[in-house]
């Protein structure tokens, strides 16, 4: 038998005493402990999941913040808080002391809770919020990816920018107007005597425009070079969106599939959290009876206290997932839908193969890109050819002044122009034909970039095809160990209770089932990325191939609306998606 701990008796007692004596000193009001101490059955947090929060082997202590307690009080307060921690201290000189039971610890936690009132009603609403909010599916996750993910908004204004750089190739083509206008007038006067014939002071004025008109003729073939090289780039950043879109709607995918898995293993971190108190529990009752050892109480204790640790931990991924989910998606990701395929799968490897090498937008920009670095070899070939562009002016020059007749007396003179500008180069350094050498090699490394593409994605299906399969088969090896396990627990468990096994041969097997847990919760994320990976490697997972319902961004619209625009001022429509600079 135990002997009985007088020593936290007569603290407990000590402290309830020091408490009651406080409260009679006040003449009219009954003042509560001012010592908060949250008790271990009411340790526990109100997130989604029901998750438990590890309960501190010491109480904790809030002092200094109440506000309804008179200074006449410190003194109470700072005696209180002495033997409290007296009691969770004590003096090590008197030997060693055996550490606290479960029991014991509640009995000493036996304070009431003060939440203040706006906080609580704060949290009672957020948590209303959250059960009344609809699940979202992997689908609506989708949707508010492709609506309100920044990066890919950004990409398609890159896209935009492409297309201006066009508008301004086909304006070579154009002609060029400037108007050019002087207003001048002049004062004179002589200083001194004037010579003779000479007026002393006068004045002159001028006034004169011209209009200019020119056009380009021949610039070496550098015009139509500029265009299809603007052109190809255009095209090439198309499919360069195609590209991004595709990897955001995948990165959407794998955040909501990592938000499921994590809360799967933060449930079952929680289960076994569960275990380990009920068989801490059921390890002091049996010691309290003498069926029991102080060993297996230990084991328990240890066993409790580290699946605690791993619940915060657990709870840490979580976060970090919804962090990550928040970032892809744009908004908070509550009551997640487990997530679906909804994506027809081929059925052999070689189909996903040769839907990927023709529908992949990898390829098809580097094919686009290749095509710009071939125009952009005549472009810098132009600087060696001649050029020539036609001239034509129209200008009147008005004079007038103080001082007649001549130079005055044609005040009024108009002349207008035509010519032609023909310039022929015959040595410029030496820097044209470096250009056309660099040129040609940006020619070189486009056509390796095209070879690196196309054996990417050959490689990038074959792997997520490997990846989905090994998914399939792994889940269903998990699923039947999870199976057998859970059966290895129960036995284990009852073999304990008779005697046969040991405390420690019930929580190794408990340690495998979470594990096994673990492991399902993963493998049934990495099912779904390897799903929408194969889709991915195909060229296939935009939104027009999941039939996502919202609003499709075509570039086409900007691209035929202002690629050969002539005066066309900006409208000042905002074409992005992602407007809000905080979603929630």
């Amino acid at each position: 038998m135990r002997r009985f701990d007088f020593h936290k008796f007569f603290v407990f007692l000590t402290i309830t005493a020091v408490a009651s004596t406080s409260g009679m000193a006040q003449s009219s009001t009954v003042r509560e402990p001012d010592i908060v101490v949250v008790p271990l059955s009411e340790q526990k947090s109100h997130l989604e999941g029901g998750q438990a929060s590890k309960p501190s082997p010491l109480p904790n202590i809030s002092s200094g913040s109440r506000t309804d307690v008179s200074t006449d009080d410190s003194s109470n307060k700072q005696e209180d808080l002495r033997l409290l921690k007296e009691a969770q201290s004590p003096d090590m000189s008197a030997g060693p002391r055996e550490p606290l039971t479960l029991g014991q610890k509640k009995e000493l936690k036996e304070f009431p809770i003060e939440w203040e009132e706006e906080k609580s009603s704060r949290n009672e609403s957020e948590k209303k919020d959250k059960e009344t909010a609809a699940p979202r599916s992997i689908c609506q996750t989708l949707e508010e990816a492709y609506m309100q993910n920044a990066e890919l908004d950004a990409a398609r204004a890159g896209l935009r920018v492409k297309v201006e750089t066009l508008s301004q190739a086909n304006a070579d083509w154009r002609p060029s107007f400037s108007v050019q206008g002087t207003q001048g007038n002049d004062w004179h006067g002589a200083i001194g005597q004037p010579a003779p014939g000479d007026p002393g002071r006068w004045n002159e004025y001028r006034t004169e425009y011209s209009v200019q008109a020119t056009q380009n003729i021949f610039k070496g073939g550098q015009t139509v070079a500029k265009i299809g090289e603007a052109e190809s780039n255009v095209f090439a950043g198309t499919y360069d969106l195609v590209s991004k879109e595709q990897s955001t709607l995948y990165a959407a995918i794998s955040a909501h599939a990592d938000v499921i898995a994590k809360e799967a293993t933060l449930r079952n971190q929680q289960e076994t959290q569960a275990f380990s108190k009920k068989r801490y529990e059921e390890a002091e009752a049996r010691y309290e009876v003498g069926e029991g050892s102080r060993s297996d109480v230990a084991i328990a204790e240890g066993e409790y206290e580290q699946t605690t640790a791993e619940v915060a931990v657990a709870l840490g991924y979580l976060e970090a997932s919804k962090a990550n989910y928040l970032y892809q998606v744009g908004t908070s990701p509550e009551k997640l839908t487990p997530p679906e395929i909804i994506v027809d799968i081929p059925k052999t490897c070689e189909e996903v193969v040769q839907i990927a090498e023709k529908k992949n937008p990898s390829i098809v920009s580097a094919k686009y890109a290749l095509e710009a670095a071939e125009y952009n070899v005549n472009v810098q070939a132009a600087d060696l050819l001649p050029t020539l562009n036609v001239q034509g002016n129209f200008g009147n020059d008005r004079r007038g002044g103080t001082v007649l007749p001549s130079p005055y007396d044609n005040p009024v003179e108009t002349n207008a122009s035509f010519k032609g500008i023909l310039n022929v180069p015959l040595y410029l350094q030496g820097i044209p034909n470096s250009k056309i050498r660099q040129a040609y090699q940006i020619v070189a490394q486009q056509k390796v970039n095209l070879i690196n593409a196309q054996r990417k994605v050959i490689q990038d299906a074959n792997t997520t095809w490997a990846t989905y399969l090994a998914s399939q088969e792994s889940l269903k090896s998990f699923i039947a160990q999870v199976r057998a396990l859970e059966v290895a627990v129960e036995g284990s468990l009852e073999e304990y209770k008779v005697g046969l096994k040991s405390i420690v041969d019930v929580f190794v097997q408990r340690d495998k089932l979470t594990q096994a847990q673990n492991r399902l919760a993963i493998a049934q994320q990495k099912l779904v990325e390897s799903s929408y990976g194969v889709f991915q490697a195909m060229g296939r997972l935009t939104a027009c191939d999941l039939k996502l319902r919202v609003k499709y961004y075509d570039p086409e619209v900007y691209y035929r609306q202002y690629k050969e625009a002539w005066i066309q001022f900006w409208k000042g429509e905002d074409t992005r998606y992602v407007t809000e600079v905080n979603p929630k």
